[in-house]
């Protein structure tokens, strides 16, 4: 017992309090309540995430020996099944949802860049944007290696479950971001 509540509605209250903040912070912004685009690519993944646990759920088979995990968008963990997934099987055997999902969203996001034109390849400024990108990767895997998770498996996904680990991670994603972007600019002032 929670307040005097019992856990179905002390969680139904905190999801409703918590989702209505995350709605109050998102539509604060003007630009943000203003641009359908935003609006829809947030409720479409949202929508997504909802999907991935009915998709999992359904395939989940209580009778076998390692019954399916009930789950949804993540893509540190994923990413490295994908590999191993390449690597190992052979071609009749089909990939897991984790597989599907990192597969189907970069062939989704070139799908999209093709058909809407805006397609192109980037590179680097100089040796140093490389390196810096090349360092800041480098600590985005291991940091989401640690935190058992990224910005959407922890941030979206795990925080829709009012996971206490995955608020904590996303603090510390949003900090490591604004800290980030302070030495970048810094050091792009400096350079200049």
């Amino acid at each position: 017992m929670v307040l005097g509540l019992d856990p179905p509605s002390a969680t139904l209250i905190a999801t409703a309090v918590l989702a209505a903040a995350l709605l109050a912070l998102a539509l604060r912004k003007r630009e943000f309540r203003t641009s359908p685009l935003h609006i829809a690519s947030g409720l479409g993944v949202g929508l997504l995430v909802i999907a991935g646990w009915v998709a999992t759920s359904i395939l989940r088979d209580e009778l076998s020996l390692a019954p399916a995990r009930v789950t949804s968008l993540t893509f540190v963990g994923p990413t490295a099944e994908l590999l191993s997934w390449t690597g190992t099987t052979g071609p009749l055997q089909l990939p897991g949802f984790a597989v599907a999902s990192v597969g189907g969203t970069a062939l989704g996001a070139l799908l999209v860049a093709l058909l809407t034109g805006t397609f192109r390849l980037e590179g680097f400024a100089d040796t140093a944007d490389a390196a810096r990108s090349l360092l800041g990767g480098a600590m985005m895997g291991v940091g989401g290696v640690l935190a058992l998770g990224c910005t959407i498996g922890q941030g979206i996904t795990g925080l829709a479950t009012l996971s206490l680990g995955s608020l904590l991670t996303l603090v510390a994603i949003i900090t490591g971001a604004r800290i980030g972007l302070a030495a970048l600019m810094w050091s792009v002032e400096a350079d200049a």
